[in-house]
């Protein structure tokens, strides 16, 4: 079905006129004239890429040539006319930059000799977007990790965050970014961070556009993020090789805080045994031609495989064993790349990756039963992308491009033990005398789960067409439209096999209606979640925009993009939510000058809206996706073994929560709803930068950027009695989610994210065997929402239902005040520095260094249950210490005549194994402040309600829990031919 609905589009995207493609390509254009500057109509221009390609085209009669769409590349531009003497230029194109060649013939004979001028300049001059682009030759000489993503790290204002869930740009969360690999959207459906595995051995070319980019690019709040694989060329290069890794290899394993085991109300920090490793990570690659100059193939595997021995001590009975986890993840790429002719071009490709897991580990605390089969269990996930490409220069006028593209992963767990799940949250009935066969440890753990996915899969299916026009009308225009259709679905069974039994010795239940309820030895829950659904949705976008050279130095950029997006619901019958082209409204405009003329020089600035496109998160979460039912009762015996089988739960039922009731059935209104006034995601930007070449080889840069939430969507909870926790689909603190709980209650605070950045850059291009660049920035991240991923919780990536308004509670302090502040990831000043020497002989050293400021520490209480409050504000506590980090590449070529060679290296991550903090123990009591709600929103002291009431402090509070990876060494050898 799918293979049919891939070819029938693409047919249809082939035989309909305009056509769109994700940006894949550069542009190179330019003006020539003749010695008294007059404008030479007629001069045929050509195009050589070092791969091949000949591309050629003629001067209008303003002399105004253009190469639309160019693959990122080297090229010698060679200009030629009857009467003058030809002239050539060598020019490197990057993507997505439009590269002006502007040139001047003198009158001579066809005979002369072609002169060749010096490199054009390298600022793109008609762009108002801040962008990066990394090319291969980089890549190849800087530390990095294994996937193209760690790339991203040199971009401007992108930097990996963990508590943002992934890679944070100006501000925005890890899930608001989009990611392109070779047109391919793989941007994960449920969670918005990278939804695809690309080993960085296969890249030609990393580009990031952080800020300021046109109306074409489409759901981002964070920023785009396009990786383009290798191709042919006319000869045949490849390599094959190696990297290696073990446990050796690895710096010190880092401290872990938890309880004491003893039962006491002390903690302290433990530091387990490594995990006994070896990785391999085999790679080899190749391309060339098929048809020299017309045709071209590449081809890529890379392997991850790792051998995991860990040997754990039971924390029940005390027994010691060793456990294996064998991993596997191949990697395969190719594609195939066609110069029909000058003015028509074709690529297919494809991605694929698979994932094998056979054994899991038990937890490194012993906590994990010692009788569970963690040999038989299993996980397999693979992943496959596939594209096509036409590009059609159908007059030097107009330009048309079409893609479709085809993305579809899945999850798959084998072995799961389908029986009664067994956890000791808190306490032990060793507390309570219990006898010795009854007694496990706090966190006991009967088997690691009995929740098994039987299948998760995704699949995206994406047609997108798009048509340029070349207008000269009081300067050079370039219109550009385009329509993009989408559909995607989710087939999803997973779910807890048998119940969990969840025991918490010696604590009473924090009920929904705020009173504390305890059987003899405390309490327990018994449930059976699960996710189960198979939606599926179509939608549709499209832009105008219009590059407008008023001048050889200002251009202009506007746009608009509409996008009609369907969010659809996991229950058959139930609508989801449905954004009309009206909701999703999204103007952009930006003006570039170059205020000498030269090329050398790019101010800039920009404004737009940029609206998210939905994850599927909260459908599978709020539209009936999981199904989340909790009963709670009494613990009146100490034979919690009886507990479970053939149904028996005995004690007294205090009650039940449904965490996952259906936010979108209408029969059920005071279980939850949508507000019908709903207004999309959407945050507005405003850059303003400058960048100049101050010399051939170096470049300076500065930027500022303002970046505003303007509607957040989350689910807002609410306590219903008899109920539970029920959610409206909302925009926190606008419309039906202002006064949630209605009259005499605090409104519900807006939901706001502001960021300002200044960043300030020097680049040093490679030149005298050397290249360098330095950034620093000074950002201010400020309010009371992390955006789509949660920083509040460690970097959560559940889109649109994070619990930052899960309650009114969270977002107040103890003065019942709106808390906003400095956001968890905020860190004032940061410092990048990068750099690469290549020796003569061969050997090539780079560097990576990073300098930031701490994260803010702000301490919370839990109220009524498990709401956790920041009852000092943001902030409360200062931040952590200042977090820095070094990582080192250094390779050795050894020449074996030709273009054969033998390249050994090695990669380090973490070089001086710092462990700087990351994270510290934010809950001040070990169990909750049973407040009313009339108590929490008149006011009241915390410190006075955990003294007068007696609540245990925990031991672990304002301590470091969290820490830098620790040292991570890489070497490899590689054969090149």
């Amino acid at each position: 079905m799918i293979r049919r609905a891939i070819w029938v589009l693409l047919a249809a995207v082939l035989c309909a006129a305009p056509a769109m493609a994700q940006e894949q390509q550069g542009v190179i254009t330019g003006v020539v004239t003749d010695a008294s500057s007059a404008v030479l109509p007629g001069v045929t221009v050509e195009a050589k890429s070092t791969a091949g390609a000949v591309l050629t085209t003629v001067t209008d009669g303003t002399g105004v040539f253009r190469f639309p769409a160019v693959q990122p590349g080297t090229y010698d531009v060679t200009f030629s006319l009857q009467g003058f003497s030809p002239k050539a230029s060598n020019v490197v194109v990057r993507l997505g930059q439009t590269i002006s060649v502007n040139t001047s013939l003198e009158v001579g004979g066809l005979t002369d000799t072609v002169q060749v001028t010096s490199e054009v300049p390298l600022i793109d001059t008609k762009s108002n977007a801040a962008f990066s682009n990394v090319t291969k030759e980089v890549i190849e000489t800087l530390p990095k990790g294994r996937d193209y993503t760690s790339i991203v790290r040199l971009a401007p204002g992108a930097n990996p965050e963990s508590k943002s869930g992934g890679i944070q740009i100006d501000g925005a969360s890890g899930s608001e970014n989009r990611f392109y690999v070779d047109g391919v959207d793989s941007t994960n459906l449920r969670t918005g961070v990278s939804g695809k595995n690309l080993v960085v051995d296969f890249v030609e070319e990393v580009q990031v556009k952080s800020s300021g980019y046109n109306a074409e690019f489409r759901g981002a709040t964070g920023g785009t993020i396009s990786v383009v694989t290798k191709s042919g060329t006319n000869t045949f290069r490849g390599s094959v090789g190696s990297e290696y890794s073990d446990r050796k290899l690895e710096g010190d394993e880092r401290q872990t805080l938890r309880l004491v085991l003893t039962g006491t109300n002390n903690s302290e920090y433990v530091t387990f045994n490594k995990d006994d490793y070896s990785r391999w990570y085999p790679v080899g690659d190749i391309g060339g031609p098929i048809l020299s100059n017309r045709l071209w193939f590449y081809g890529g595997f890379s392997g991850d495989r790792q051998d995991i021995d860990r040997t754990v001590t039971f924390r029940t009975g005390g027994s010691t064993g060793t456990f294996n986890s064998l991993e596997n993840r191949n990697y395969y790429t190719g594609n195939i790349t066609a110069q029909v002719s000058s003015a028509l071009r074709a690529k297919f490709g494809g991605t694929y990756d698979r994932f094998e897991r056979d054994g899991i580990l038990p937890a490194q605390a012993g906590t994990g039963s010692p009788t569970a089969d963690y040999a038989g269990q299993g996980r397999i996930e693979p992943n496959t992308g596939v594209t096509g490409q036409l590009d059609y220069v159908v007059t030097p006028k107009l330009f048309l491009s079409s893609r479709v593209s085809y993305l579809t992963y899945d999850t798959k767990q084998t072995g799961i033990p389908d029986e009664i799940w067994y956890t000791f949250a808190n306490g032990s009935p060793s507390q309570f005398g219990a006898p010795e066969n009854l007694v496990r440890p706090s966190g006991f753990n009967s088997v690691p789960s009995n929740r098994a996915i039987v299948r998760d899969k995704y699949e995206r299916l994406v047609a997108q067409a798009d048509a340029t026009f070349f207008v000269n009308a009081a300067g050079q225009h370039s219109f550009k439209a385009g329509v993009a259709f989408e559909q995607y679905k989710n087939d999803v069974f997973d779910a807890e096999q048998q119940p969990r039994i969840t025991f918490n010795w010696g604590l009473p239940r924090s009920t929904l209606a705020g009173t504390q309820v305890s059987g003899t030895y405390g309490h327990y829950s018994w449930r059976q979640f699960g996710t189960q659904g198979n939606p599926q949705t179509d939608n549709l976008g499209f832009f105008l925009q219009d590059a407008w050279s008023v001048n050889n130095r200002l251009t202009i950029n506007a746009g608009v993009r509409f996008e009609n997006e369907k969010v659809p619901s996991y229950v058959d019958g139930l609508d989801g939510i449905d954004f009309d082209f009206t909701d999703k409204f999204a103007p952009r405009i930006g003006v570039a000058y170059d205020p000498f003329g030269n090329g050398k020089t790019r101010m800039y600035g920009s404004w737009g809206r940029y609206y998210d496109i939905f994850k599927l998160e909260l459908p599978r979460g709020a539209f009936g996706g999981d199904k989340w039912i909790e009963r709670y009762y009494t613990l009146d015996t100490l034979d919690w073994t009886q507990i479970g089988p053939n149904g028996n739960f005995p004690g007294q039922f205090i009650e039940e929560s449904n965490f996952r009731i259906p936010s979108n059935d209408p029969s059920c209104p005071e279980c939850g709803a949508i507000d019908p006034d709903l207004k999309p995601f959407r945050q507005t930007e405003f850059t303003a930068g400058i960048e100049h070449e101050l010399f051939r080889d170096l470049s300076l840069g500065a930027r500022y950027v303002h970046k505003n939430v303007d509607n957040a969507i989350e689910d807002v909870g609410v306590i219903v009695p008899g109920i539970g926790e029920v959610f409206y689909i909302a925009n926190p603190g606008q419309g039906a989610a202002q006064s949630i709980l209605g009259p005499g209650f605090p409104d519900l605070p807006l939901a706001k994210r502001q960021y300002d950045g200044i960043e300030g850059r020097i680049t040093k291009r490679l030149s005298n065997n050397w290249r360098g660049e330095v950034i620093y920035l000074w950002s201010r991240l400020y309010g009371n929402y992390s955006g789509l991923s949660s920083s509040d919780e460690n970097g959560r990536n559940s889109p649109n239902v994070n619990r930052l308004f899960d309650s009114l509670l969270m977002a107040l302090d103890q003065n019942a005040q709106p808390v906003y502040g400095r956001l968890e990831t905020d860190r004032p000043h940061q410092l990048k520095l990068n750099g690469t020497w290549i020796a003569p002989f061969g050997t090539a050293i780079g560097a990576y260094q990073y300098i930031g400021s701490g994260s803010p520490i702000s301490r919370q209480v839990n109220v009524q249950s498990s709401t956790p409050m920041n009852y000092l504000g943001r902030l409360s506590d200062g931040r952590m210490p200042l977090f820095t980090s070094t990582d080192l590449y250094i390779s050795h070529s050894i020449r074996l005549g030709g273009t054969r060679a033998l390249r050994l290296e090695a990669n380090v991550e973490n070089l001086f194994d710092e462990d700087n903090v990351l994270g510290v123990y934010k809950l001040e009591t070990r169990t909750a402040l049973p407040l009313t709600d009339a108590q929490v929103y008149n006011g009241f002291d915390v410190q006075q309600v955990i003294d007068s009431r007696g609540i245990l402090r925990d031991p672990r509070f304002l301590q470091p829990d969290n820490f830098q990876s620790r040292r991570v060494i890489r070497f490899g050898a590689r054969f090149l031919f």
